[in-house]
């Protein structure tokens, strides 16, 4: 079934655009650049890569106008072009420029030793989608560490891989499933951010609420469902939220979170402006509020949308 998923994902993922090649052919016959290959390649979310590739290395493919000339033929804009050079051949590749950027901040508390139970992911897809994850390990100390990290691992390994969110927790539940003899779960809660639309998907099994700021307002985030690793075929919670610029979303493990909704809301009001600092004071409130108290590891991701 996974093999299947991953068939699929890869049947839709690309097509060619010949028109565009041929018209990038003749630009380039231009700077006097002849490639023995040239690909524009549609990805299934409408955006262009193009690939060139050339016998050998030419100083050329740094000219900035190049750039520029490509997006104007193509009608999109490219970020700059990344180059890499092979034994005797050299690959040019542009990629199409998202609207918008992440400004991320996390932070982190162990309550049991140096290894903290919760593990942070935060990933880049290369087709325009950031990738927020906080797997939280059972437990606290190196055992709930293993398996957050081994959540939080896998799942973002197979996601860079191509599978499917629904594929990869299949065989994240699977592997947890099989770990060992003893009981060993994770939850993962996952943000997709669409960096060209801004389109947020929140993908959770077992995690706790997330809350999105926008507008200046505060909207939970709260779907019911079960860890990796407790029953076989179990599915993702899911929910789709659109940021608009200067909108926020923020991920917490159970141990912030359990602290109550009224207080979260009374420190989320009260944090500065900065991604990093907010994330630090709001965790720098729960160490303090469970100063004294059975604390339990604590993990948070802070993200805001801006102009790219």
């Amino acid at each position: 079934g996974m093999l299947n998923d991953l068939a699929k994902e890869f049947d839709e993922a690309e097509i060619f655009d010949g028109n565009a090649s041929n018209k990038i052919r003749r630009l380039l016959g231009e700077y006097e650049i002849y490639p023995t290959n040239i690909s524009a390649i549609v990805d299934k979310y409408g955006r262009m890569r193009v690939e060139i590739l050339l016998s050998s290395s030419n100083a050329n493919l740094t000219n900035i106008e190049l750039k520029n000339e490509i997006g104007k033929i193509c009608n999109r804009y490219f970020d700059m072009g990344r180059i890499t050079n092979f034994k005797t051949e050299t690959m040019l590749s542009f990629s199409e420029k998202p609207n918008y950027s992440l400004e991320v901040g996390f932070a982190q508390y162990s309550a049991e030793g140096e290894l903290c139970g919760d593990t942070v992911k935060i990933i880049n897809d290369n087709k325009g989608h950031s990738i927020l994850i906080i797997s939280d390990g059972m437990g606290k100390g190196s055992r709930a560490a293993l398996d957050g990290a081994m959540g939080a691992g896998l799942l973002s390994k197979l996601i860079n891989s191509g599978f499917g969110f629904d594929s990869a927790l299949k065989i994240v539940n699977s592997a947890l499933l099989v770990k060992s003899n003893d009981e060993s779960l994770a939850t993962l809660d996952i943000a997709n951010i669409d960096l060209f639309t801004g389109k947020c998907e929140l993908f959770k099994a077992g995690a706790p609420a997330s809350y999105i700021i926008k507008d200046g307002r505060l909207t939970k985030c709260e779907l019911t469902s079960m860890p990796a690793g407790i029953l076989r075929g179990i599915e993702f919670a899911k929910r789709t939220a659109v940021l608009s610029l200067g909108d926020s979303i923020i991920l917490m493990s159970d141990g912030i979170t359990d602290l109550g909704e009224r207080w979260l809301k009374d420190t989320i009001s009260g944090m500065p402006q900065g991604v990093q600092e907010g994330a630090d004071y709001i965790l720098d409130c729960a160490k303090e509020e469970m100063k004294n108290k059975k604390a339990d590891d604590m993990s948070i991701i802070f993200a805001r949308l801006e102009r790219n």
